[in-house]
């Protein structure tokens, strides 16, 4: 998995200081407000929301002294080649992913709809080609997940199976997610 590069989105450079972070920030949140007159025309809705997510998380990161250090680490083990899974504790890449209390439903119930997945991939940076290539499903199968487009599934076992590779790549728990998709039961 790729991590997107939280520096070169808000354009400051590796040694930024924490002024430098808010003040990049600022400019950023500025530049694709709904309306911005710098990106009339050239990103539709959908891709300014996404961009305006990813300049959230990548604030929420670099101004956290202890999410910065991790984040460091581990963009610099990926330059290297050396990013491997098992590098970093599981309670570590927790703090990396920031996984906010409304980004991944608690065991009340709640289930884990194509929406949430979709926008907890893309918060880990993580593209469907991506998961495609890691998964080595088609990639129009892990969109219909996402979609909750259950027409495209032979059965229920295909679907469980491809549930729980996406589950996997993204970090999340495979049973979890099977048991709380919407739907499963009538695939």
């Amino acid at each position: 998995m790729r991590l997107p590069d939280y520096y070169d989105l808000l354009d400051i450079p590796r040694s930024a200081s924490a002024a430098d972070i808010i003040q990049a920030y600022r400019l950023a949140t500025r530049t694709y407000v709904n309306g911005s007159q710098a990106t009339y025309s050239m990103f539709d809705e959908d891709q300014l929301v996404e961009i305006r997510r990813d300049i959230e998380e990548a604030y929420n990161t670099l101004s956290h002294t202890e999410r910065r250090k991790l984040y460091d680490t581990m963009l610099a083990q990926q330059q290297a080649g050396t990013t491997s899974r098992n590098a970093i504790d599981e309670r570590e890449k927790n703090v990396f992913y920031l996984k906010q209390p409304a980004e991944i439903p608690a065991a009340t119930g709640i289930k884990f709809t194509g929406d949430q997945l979709k926008r907890i991939r893309k918060s880990r940076g993580i593209s469907l080609a991506k998961l495609a290539d890691a998964t080595g499903i088609q990639q129009r199968l892990l969109q219909a997940i996402e979609e909750e487009d259950l027409t495209l599934f032979r059965d229920k076992s295909e679907l469980n199976t491809t549930l729980s590779c996406y589950s996997k790549e993204t970090g999340l728990d495979p049973q979890e997610v099977r048991s709380s998709y919407p739907l499963t039961d009538q695939a």
